[in-house]
């Protein structure tokens, strides 16, 4: 019995409607969990271009009645100095970072000298450990370095945060290129810096794209770190300005504007989802070959 119904369950399976309905159910599925997934921040993006009014209709409303964009402009005006806080402290740290990174990777995967094992793996250990064990050391430090509460200090917070991540990401990355490019480059007059320059790092354009973004994004997102170094709005980042926004609204008993609230959230969401789709070749390129050889 099972050896005629073998062959018959695998024509079934392997049969050309089979595998239509297959596919077609797997993309119903997938419609469904998108929609799951994207209905909350529709519902955020709907409630952000409405008047307060019609936040709380019964039967809520999908799409506003009134459109407005009033929520944003004051978006704006109360998180203008945080957001320009935000992307300073992101595309510096991740500018930074790559600039130390480079060639700290590039000097592991090509050089041969004792301590580089050791230190290959006291940088994984530094991936293990939460952040939250770095908050009091940091905080202890740089209020006898004059660091508390300053651009610099956030900056070298960040920074000492995202490079032994960006070194192991462009170690691996590194370590898929021919040597022999480099030896051709050096018989051609390059010394080993300029074949680093010339060949290596426009060769490494996808790997080099997920360290800045991973280290932006990483930076665009924080809270901690920014809450325990910093005290004053002037130097902190927008989305320690929402939170705070958030706890000010709710010790004063939910009185307040949520409009602000709900477009604040929007605004700190919408520039990685308008950059990833288009980089996102070159993320997977860069964290999946890096992971071939280590």
């Amino acid at each position: 019995m099972t050896q005629i119904s073998l062959p018959l369950f695998s024509r079934i399976i392997f049969s050309k409607p089979f595998k239509v309905v297959a596919r077609i159910f797997l993309y119903v599925f997938l419609g469904v969990l998108s929609i799951a997934i994207l209905a909350p921040f529709f519902w955020l993006v709907s409630s952000t271009l409405r008047p307060a009014s019609e936040l709380y209709v019964y039967p809520p409303l999908w799409l506003p009645k009134t459109f407005t964009v009033q929520g944003y402009v004051k978006a704006f005006e109360v998180f203008s100095q945080p957001l320009i806080n935000s992307v300073f402290y992101s595309f510096t740290t991740a500018i930074v970072s790559l600039l130390v990174a480079c060639p700290a990777a590039y000097s592991l995967t090509r050089y041969r000298y004792p301590a580089k094992r050791g230190f290959i793996a006291g940088m994984l250990i530094t991936q293990m450990l939460p952040f939250v064990l770095l908050l009091l050391p940091l905080y202890i430090t740089f209020i006898r370095l004059g660091l508390y509460n300053t651009r610099l200090g956030l900056i070298i917070a960040y920074t000492a945060l995202t490079i032994p991540y960006s070194v192991l990401l462009l170690r691996g990355y590194f370590s898929t290129l021919p040597v022999e490019l480099e030896e051709a480059a050096m018989i051609d007059g390059c010394t080993r810096l300029g074949a680093l320059w010339r060949v290596v790092i426009p060769l490494s354009s996808p790997a080099l794209v997920a360290v800045v973004l991973s280290n932006v994004v990483l930076v665009w997102n924080d809270v901690l770190f920014t809450i325990f170094l910093t005290k004053d709005l002037s130097v902190q980042t927008a989305s320690v300005a929402l939170y705070h926004f958030f706890t000010m609204r709710a010790q004063s008993g939910g009185m307040g504007q949520k409009e602000i609230m709900l477009a604040g959230g929007v605004i700190l969401t919408m520039p990685i989802l308008l950059v990833f789709p288009f980089l996102q070749k070159y993320i997977a390129q860069g964290l999946t070959l890096g992971a071939l050889k280590g």
